[in-house]
């Protein structure tokens, strides 16, 4: 899209629309007696008539009686009117004059009056009525009635039929055009001029032919000559009113040309020598235009006979005088009839090369000569034809020659300067200020004010451009393809003026322009990557100070500011381009070529990354400004290569495209956030880009899905850019309730949650932005899942919020506040004061700070001539990081564990020191977990960047679940806003205690219970599991369970495990040791109770048991004590014990299992 190349100031401005009236259209068209002349000028200064007057006419087809009418009159804006009566008859085709007031002046009266009146009309402006009574005209503005048969209003009249005729004067009256029907248009129906009053006694005379050139009978006239004819009176001729016929040439076309009285009748063909002439004036397409309409009574018919003359040249080529002809040229000479030439009959003297000898072709009428020897640069050559040697062909002599010599000089074209001499090897021309006389080239491209061209013999210095633009200020004459000679001024031109960072381009102008040739072929485009020259991928500029056309070593090979510029006005091609940054509403696109492949950091969606040491010079902008181009989003490609020609505008190399191409769709989707869960706690930030009720619907609604289907509807939003009630309107309104109104709306409308806000209206014009906006941060936030705001009134625009108590009891003075809006040092002058809450969730604090630094509108361009490239916006943007850094550290210092966000378009970079500063306070920017490729915000000019920040305290940063930036604008043609919202997912959601008892015991072979007691700091409920075989796996749900040892062997110990699980998913687990005892085995033991002495008795155990299986089955051994104490165990159970001696004995036996 073109945009001028005149510096462009952006100025937002309040209009006040003043209600005025309306013209008004009359009741009916006048098809009888209409107002045909109204004059109020007369006795006026520079007069001639001493009264005013108002003239009727009759256009009907039958007498009409204007007795008890009346012409009525009112000034311009007038209520009161005054009436004239009539009386008499008006005959059809008849005029009827009013006399109205005389004055002081004027030396002539009028025609005698039919009616006479004493109304002192105005000389500039006024209304006038005919009314078919006598009674005044009432009401203010149109009075139009059915009394009313015709209306004029003149000048200002704020009231006429339609629209009022031009201003009148002293010496004009608005006339009825002649011929004209009567449209119900006063503008369209009435002309200003002399005025020319009519009476009923004026007689019309039919209009007739006054006399003609040649007479009647003429001879001897020129075969070349043109018919005039004069009327008696002015009149309209029609298209086929002359005709001309001749008894040898026959018929003649005419142009007709002059009237109303005299016209100019010129015969297309010349006549032929000596023949008879007839023109004939056609009387009924002749029409007199003084109302009457009158054709003349009959044809008029004269005829003359043409002579011989003496032949001449008609036309040169060169013309006598032309400048700048080529060096090559032939020399065409046209006579005016066909002649013969004998002998040496024309001679080309040359001040430099001297005398030309030529071949003489063609004829008899036109004869070109081409010299043998060219000619010398910018010389005079003479060329002369011998009268005496040239004789016409015809019989009718004399005359038969030329009358005299023909003589006639021209001035060759000047030595060639080149374009790449002009451009130089560096930023600025060597030859500015002067005016080579022959700049050769071939245009390549045209725009609505100059146009490109081309030397199609380039030199061998890449560092030279070959193209050069050629500012002609209006439309240029010249065609794609011509080959050109252009004698021009060279100059720089500063897009946007001297107090811009833009570089100047060089340039052509006053240009006089020769064409020499057309339909060339144009210069093969340079391809601009593989295969061609591949420009620097990350370095812009490295060895200026300051700007780049003073200071320096000019080096395209390794400075990407000096590549583009020496390719600057030049054909070029990109192949396999694709865009890196949407169409904008300019109809530029960024791109890069070769799809990426010399590029260095692509984002993931297509784009290419903005680095702190990397400005992506690779790219450039693809402009719409000469043909057509597709609206793309970033990533999508082209159907083929990119071909137009360089040049530079708003502080970027544009690439002006000259062959149309299609858009190949890439697919980008917009994309969507992951919900919060439970207990996450969402919070965004978006930037709405002056977002007020006088946007369309559309875009509230946009917002609004992106909001909820995009961002799924987070529990807090940061809002930048939210502008008053009535927008860019500059009245004093600050208040935004209806803006924030209609969104939330919007939101509700587009399924989601109801939304409440909280903000502080700025004062008025103090905040920057669009001015009248008043944009201010708000917070809109939902409090279905958990989220409050705490809320401490008091704030106004001017009034600081300040911290107050430690640990948990830190809270706001002021909530909703500001900080430190009245900040004396200029920190915030002319931007957005941070606006601060304090929120609960799930019982704990939360202090959100959302952010609208000052803008980088006004730093140097990337591409710009000063480099390296000034920040001069960064010295506020630092100066309020500093006082936002300052508050978070006050909260973190009364509360080490405070949750403290800060969102918002901080319009500074991750890598800034902004950014650093902010992190310098124990910030956390969260953007800087996703990985590089993803970390992006904005499009701007191609680059991807960050601008749009969450950041938090420590306390945030360890509760963090995931950081999203949610592309869903500044990637694509079609935007809500140019930024993209990013959101966070914090989780708040404390782990709960959990405790197994114990230490338990439990013997072999048994079980025991084991018990859980658990508490969740949020107060959430448990539910509890076991691992009770120390395998990972919680199979036991419940807060209790019983352990069994009746597979286990003891002594051994054992370890189980408890999991506490809250509702958010947060779990605690903890172990406990069982120990398992060992139980000793048991036996029945067998014994006689008495026995005979000296007699053996038996000792048996039977039934042994224990409930180890594993001791079970290792075996027991035994110990019997037969009376004497107990042997050693072995694996025998009973034992024969003898005796000796009478008396009681004590007897056992003892069973041990493995573990002894």
């Amino acid at each position: 899209m073109f945009r001028s190349r005149f510096l462009t100031f952006v100025v937002f401005v309040s209009m006040l629309v003043a209600l005025v009236p309306l013209s008004q259209r009359a009741a009916a068209v006048s098809t009888t007696v209409v107002i045909s002349q109204v004059y109020g000028g007369g006795g006026n200064s520079g007069a001639t008539f001493k009264n005013d007057f108002i003239e009727l006419f009759n256009r009907g087809g039958a007498v009409v009686d204007v007795t008890g009418w009346s012409v009525q009159y009112a000034s311009a804006a007038g209520t009161s009117w005054a009436a004239t009566p009539l009386s008499g008859t008006i005959q059809p085709g008849q005029y009827y004059l009013v006399q109205e007031a005389a004055g002081a002046g004027g030396t002539t009266n009028l025609p005698t009056p039919d009616a006479t009146g004493t109304i002192a009309m105005s000389a500039t402006s006024a209304k006038v009525a005919l009314v078919n009574t006598t009674a005044a005209l009432t009401g203010s503005g149109c009075p139009f009635s059915a009394t009313v048969v015709d209306f004029v209003g003149y000048g200002t009249a704020n009231c006429a039929e339609t629209s009022a005729t031009l201003t009148l004067s002293n010496t004009t009256a608005a006339s009825r055009k002649a011929g004209v029907p009567d449209t119900d248009s006063n503008s369209a129906d009435f002309a200003v001029g002399a005025p020319n009053p009519h009476n009923t006694a004026y007689v019309d005379a039919v209009p007739a032919v006054a006399s003609t050139t040649p007479g009647d009978g003429a001879t001897g006239v020129a075969t070349n000559s043109n018919l005039s004819v004069t009327f008696s009176e002015p009149v309209a001729a029609s298209p086929g009113a002359f005709t001309v016929s001749c008894d040898s040439s026959g018929s003649h076309a005419v142009t007709t040309t002059g009237g109303p009285l005299t016209f100019t009748v010129d015969p297309t063909v010349n006549f032929a020598v000596g023949e008879l002439c007839t023109a004939t004036v056609v009387a009924a397409e002749i029409q007199d235009q003084d109302g009457f309409l009158d054709h003349p009574s009959g044809d008029r018919v004269f005829s003359f006979r043409t002579a011989d003359v003496a032949p001449t040249i008609s036309v040169t080529s060169p013309a006598a005088g032309a400048t700048s002809v080529a060096l090559n040229a032939n020399i065409t000479l046209t006579f005016s009839e066909p002649v013969d030439v004998t002998g040496t009959w024309f001679t080309i003297g040359c001040a430099t090369s001297d005398g030309h000898e030529a071949s003489a072709t063609t004829g008899p009428t036109t004869f070109q000569l081409d010299p043998v020897v060219d000619f010398a640069a910018n010389e005079t050559c003479t060329v002369t034809v011998l009268a005496s040697q040239v004789t016409d062909q015809d019989t009718i002599d004399p005359p038969d020659t030329m009358t005299a010599d023909y003589v006639f000089r021209f001035t060759t074209i000047a030595a060639p300067t080149f374009i790449h001499d002009i451009q130089g090897a560096s930023h600025l021309s060597p030859m500015t200020g002067l005016t080579p006389l022959n700049v050769p080239g071939v245009v390549t491209a045209k725009r609505t004010n100059g146009f490109y061209m081309q030397d199609t013999a380039p030199d061998s210095n890449e560092a030279t451009s070959e193209g050069i633009f050629v500012f002609t200020s209006s439309v240029p004459t010249v065609n794609v393809g011509d080959a050109v000679s252009v004698k021009a001024t060279v100059q720089e031109f500063r897009p946007g003026g001297d107090s811009t960072g833009n570089l100047k381009t060089t340039e052509l102008v006053s240009p006089t322009v020769t064409v020499l040739s057309s339909g060339n072929p144009l210069p093969t485009p340079v391809v601009i990557g593989t295969g061609g020259r591949i420009p620097p991928n990350q370095l812009i500029e490295d060895d200026a100070n300051g700007s780049v056309e003073t200071s320096g070593v000019f080096d395209p090979a390794n400075d990407g500011i000096d590549f583009y510029e020496s390719l600057e006005g030049m054909r070029v091609q990109v192949n396999n381009a694709v865009a890196v940054g949407p169409t904008n509403a300019f109809g530029e696109t960024p791109i890069i070529g070769d799809d990426g492949a010399n590029a260095l950091v692509r984002t993931a969606r297509g784009g290419i990354l903005l680095r702190p040491e990397d400005g992506n010079p690779e790219r450039l902008v693809a402009d719409d400004a000469i043909v057509s181009m597709p609206k793309v989003n970033v990533g999508d490609h082209y159907s083929g290569p990119i071909v137009g020609v360089l040049d530079y505008n708003f502080g970027n190399f544009f690439l002006e495209v000259t062959q149309s191409v299609g858009r190949i769709d890439n697919g980008l989707q917009r994309e969507t956030a992951t919900a919060p869960s439970t207990y996450e706690l969402a919070v965004a930030t978006f930037n709405f880009e002056n977002l007020d009720p006088t946007d369309p619907q559309s875009k509230f609604d946009q917002l609004a899905t992106y909001i909820v289907q995009s961002l799924r509807s987070p529990d807090l939003i940061g809002g930048e850019e939210v502008q008053d009630d009535n927008g860019a309107t500059d009245n004093g309104i600050v208040d935004a309730s209806a803006t924030l109104s209609q969104l939330v709306a919007a939101i509700q409308a587009a399924g989601g949650p109801r939304y409440e806000w909280r903000e502080i209206d700025p004062a008025n014009d103090q905040d920057g932005g669009e001015p009248g906006g008043n944009i201010r941060q708000v917070f809109l936030f939902r409090t279905d899942r958990g989220l409050s705001f705490v809320d401490r009134p008091g704030a106004t625009a001017t009034t600081p919020t300040g911290v107050t108590g430690s640990g948990a009891s830190t809270q706001l003075t002021l909530s909703p506040g500001r900080i430190d809006p009245t900040n004396p040092n200029g920190a915030w002058t002319s931007s957005r004061k941070p606006l601060v809450g304090e929120f609960v969730y799930r019982g704990e604090k939360v202090f959100a700070i959302v952010n609208h630094f000052n803008s980088k509108g006004g730093d140097d361009p990337l591409m710009g001539r000063f480099q390296p490239p000034v920040q001069s916006t960064a010295t506020q943007r630092h100066k309020q990081a500093t006082i936002v850094a300052d508050f978070v550290s006050q909260i973190t210092a009364a509360d080490s564990n405070a949750n403290v966000i800060v969102i918002g378009d901080l319009n500074d970079f991750e890598f800034s020191e902004t950014v650093t500063i902010l992190k310098n306070a124990g910030l956390h920017d969260f953007i800087e977990t996703l990985p590089l490729n993803q970390r992006y915000s904005y499009e701007f000019e191609g680059n991807a960047q960050v601008l749009d920040h969450i950041m938090g305290s420590d306390a945030v940063f360890a509760r963090l679940v995931e950081f999203d930036a949610v592309h869903v604008n500044a990637e694509f043609a079609d935007q809500a806003s140019d930024h993209d919202p990013s959101v966070i997912r914090v989780l708040f959601n404390r782990e709960p205690t959990v405790s197994a008892g114990g230490p338990y015991t439990v013997h072999e072979g048994s079980t025991t219970t084991v018990t859980a007691t658990g508490t969740d700091p949020d107060g959430d409920p448990l539910t509890y599991a076991w691992d009770l075989d120390n395998n990972g796996t919680f199979e036991t749900a419940g807060q209790t369970a019983t352990f069994s040892a009746a597979a286990l062997d003891g002594p051994t110990t054992r370890t189980v495990s408890v999991r506490a699980t809250d509702n958010g998913g947060l779990t605690a687990t903890t172990s406990t040791t069982i120990t398992v005892a060992n139980v000793a085995p048991t036996a029945t033991l067998h014994a006689p109770s008495s026995v005979l002495a000296g007699s053996d008795f038996v000792l048996s155990l039977t039934d042994s048991f224990d409930p180890s299986v594993a001791d079970t089955a290792a075996g027991f051994t035994f110990a019997i004590n037969c009376g004497a104490g107990y042997g050693a165990f072995d694996s025998t159970s009973s034992a024969s014990c003898p005796t000796t001696v009478t008396g009681d004995r004590s007897v056992g036996a003892k069973i041990k299992d493995k573990d002894g």
